[in-house]
């Protein structure tokens, strides 16, 4: 059952990512403030769940895995134990992935021009599948310590995401500095699904935004 009101368009979102992808690098490595890091997951997550509000099941299915990133990440900031961090990781990003396939379809298979809400769900979601990976990657490191190589180089705080955020989107964008790497079969999966999904994204994409543009264009030279 469709609801009677619709999000107009993706541009909220994607400044609400932006943003907090922006603020991971200065705010997340200081413990004392993470909890910022937290207010703006949840500032995303809210954004996120009014972007794809369309239907009752969407909601309710990206409402329950964000709630359950919003326990786990704040639990994990009171204190409580691994349990809470590692369900934080998993809840958010399982969230930000639903997110990220709802958007893709709708773009895919709804939006028949090319417009601005095609453009702006279109980088939402590259967004959204490196910030899903990242977390995810994290939570194979919490359960398997030493799953990925290099962290030990770096000066972050216990929890950080940011390494992983990092790793993301350098393991998307197939870049590969090197500095940071899997070592177990887990990881080492994640990372080459994540490299192959990242660049057929990008030409199934560029494909789809072209073939709408040339269809537009053909039906205006008939008319």
């Amino acid at each position: 059952m469709a609801f009677n009101f619709e999000f107009k368009s993706y541009k909220a979102l994607l400044y609400a990512l932006v943003i907090t992808l922006l603020a991971f690098p200065v705010l997340d490595g200081f413990a004392n403030v993470r909890i910022i890091i937290g207010i703006l997951f949840v500032g995303v997550l809210l954004v996120a769940v009014r972007a794809v509000a369309n239907l009752r099941g969407q909601i309710l299915i990206s409402s329950v895995l964000g709630v359950a990133g919003i326990i786990g990440y704040f639990g994990d900031l009171l204190g409580y134990g691994a349990w809470f961090e590692g369900t934080g990781m998993l809840g958010f990003g399982l969230f930000f992935l639903t997110v990220g396939i709802i958007i893709l379809t709708n773009i895919m298979f709804h939006i028949r021009h090319v417009t601005a809400e095609l453009i702006y769900g279109a980088i939402n979601v590259y967004l959204l599948i490196g910030l899903s990976f990242a977390l995810i990657l994290a939570l194979v490191e919490l359960i398997q310590p030493g799953s990925i190589t290099g962290l030990e180089s770096l000066s972050v705080a216990d929890g950080s995401v940011m390494p992983f955020l990092y790793f993301s989107f350098v393991t998307m964008t197939t870049l590969g500095y090197g500095d940071m790497s899997p070592a177990t079969g887990p990881a080492a999966s994640l990372v080459y699904v994540e490299a192959v999904i990242g660049q057929l994204y990008v030409a199934i994409m560029i494909a789809r935004l072209v073939g709408l543009y040339v269809a537009h264009e053909s039906d205006q030279d008939q008319q």
